[in-house]
């Protein structure tokens, strides 16, 4: 699974992020070598703003890079702007130069404009479950959070994990930026491999809003008198 961050890119762009892998972007970009950490998992140094410590993960499968120092993140053209600078379009010129495929201006033949269509109408069938699943996957990491900081403070508790509270201060992060491309990406990446997790967060989250709706309408209507006077 990839993740693409912000627009959309069309037809051949679109296959170009989908393929090329972030380690060997952020290789490219800094010609530093990440450190390999796990299958399809890398951890690297900040180059661009001189750190010296392997505070960068890089998630090949997802395509998503976290700085965990200074909370940054997203997608291959966020670390191409992150580096280099310059707008979406510039990164993804540059992207497009690195695996040798090349953009230009020319109007989409009918085929990309059909298989972007195509693309717009996966992203919205799939989008109102992908926003439940963000809704219950934030309410659950939250909640992760709050417990292990109790930790802190309580001796009672068992103490967390070296780096938990980062990695899942640095995941909820990740979630909260996800917009509607990625967010579809990400919730059917879950939905393949974590199937029940990811059902059980769609449905609590759907229960919460439906509460809150009920809520809403029972306040409106309790609140109608009052202004009428």
């Amino acid at each position: 699974m990839s993740i693409l961050s912000q627009a959309r890119p069309h037809g051949r762009a679109n296959e170009i992020i989908a393929n090329v892998k972030i380690s060997d972007v952020y290789h490219a970009l800094t010609a530093k070598a990440p450190r390999r950490t796990g299958p399809d998992r890398w951890r690297a140094t900040a180059a661009w703003r001189g750190g010296d410590g392997l505070n960068v993960s890089l998630d090949d499968t997802r395509g998503l890079w976290h700085d965990f120092t200074t909370d940054e993140g997203g997608g291959v053209l966020d670390l191409v702007i992150r580096v280099r600078g310059g707008s979406r379009q510039d990164a993804l010129r540059w992207v497009a130069d690195l695996v040798g495929c090349p953009l230009d201006d020319h109007p989409l033949p009918a085929f990309d404009r059909e298989r972007w269509r195509r693309e717009q109408r996966r992203i919205e069938l799939h989008l109102p479950n992908a926003r439940l699943w963000q809704r219950g996957a934030l309410a659950l990491g939250e909640e992760v959070l709050d417990r292990l900081k109790a930790a802190l403070a309580d001796p009672k508790l068992p103490w967390p994990g070296i780096g938990e509270i980062a990695r899942w201060t640095a995941q909820v992060a990740t979630w909260r930026r996800l917009d509607d491309a990625t967010l579809v990406d990400e919730y059917l990446w879950r939905a393949r491999n974590e199937p029940l997790m990811t059902r059980g967060l769609v449905h609590a989250a759907n229960l919460r809003a439906t509460a809150e709706r009920r809520a809403i309408c029972a306040y409106l209507r309790m609140a109608q008198p009052e202004d009428r006077l």
